[in-house]
């Protein structure tokens, strides 16, 4: 059964977003591997110990490609990157191709830490460069207030300190939320250590 849609959504609807991951369903049927996505953001994860694992995550690039083009849609190569995670495979020196909007192949870069839906993933799986982000964040924000705000009340300070600035080191996941490793508490603890130290009740 067909339908014909003769009117756009949109933009930033909730309409829009549940019809955009109908048109894309089909894409994870087609591929042998692992894949995540969400809204526009396309994750393949494969196993690649051997050349056979490789070649079928090769394959599925290409087929992601290729039905980007079957539905006039496209991939920003620009944005696509490899990720080795994991202690064997960093050495490796394999390299993945993916073909721009001119047809061209292209060799796609290798990362060590990326951002995921806000939050920084590392090739080590630490949360280390998460951390330093979020500190370094509150810390802007906190100068900012700094300089706006002159009175050094112990009460007003409490409100802007704790809610406002503090609130970028309780926003990340569960795990580095409650760090267990040294130097994750020293760089909260770094972060800590800034805040105003001449107050008056």
């Amino acid at each position: 059964m067909k339908y014909l849609v003769t009117r756009g959504v949109p933009q930033g609807s909730v309409l829009g977003a549940l019809l955009f991951v109908i048109f894309i369903n089909d894409l994870v049927e087609r591929l042998n591997n692992f894949m995540r996505m969400y809204v526009d953001d396309t994750k393949l994860m494969s196993r690649a110990a051997t050349i056979q694992d490789r070649e079928r995550l090769q394959q599925d690039i290409d087929k992601c490609v290729e039905w980007a083009r079957t539905w006039l849609m496209k991939f920003n190569v620009d944005k696509c990157k490899v990720m080795h995670v994991g202690r064997s495979n960093k050495k490796s020196t394999h390299e993945y191709t993916m073909k721009d909007e001119q047809g061209s192949i292209r060799t796609l870069s290798v990362t060590r830490v990326e951002r995921d839906l806000g939050v920084l993933v590392s090739d080590d799986l630490k949360f280390g460069p998460q951390c330093k982000a979020a500190a370094a964040a509150a810390m802007w924000k906190f100068t900012t207030l700094n300089k706006v705000f002159f009175s050094r009340n112990a009460t007003l300070w409490e409100i802007l300190w704790t809610r406002p600035t503090f609130v970028h080191i309780l926003s990340m996941p569960s795990k580095p939320g409650r760090p267990i490793k040294k130097v994750t508490l020293r760089c909260l603890s770094e972060y800590n250590d800034e805040s105003p130290s001449t107050l008056t009740a």
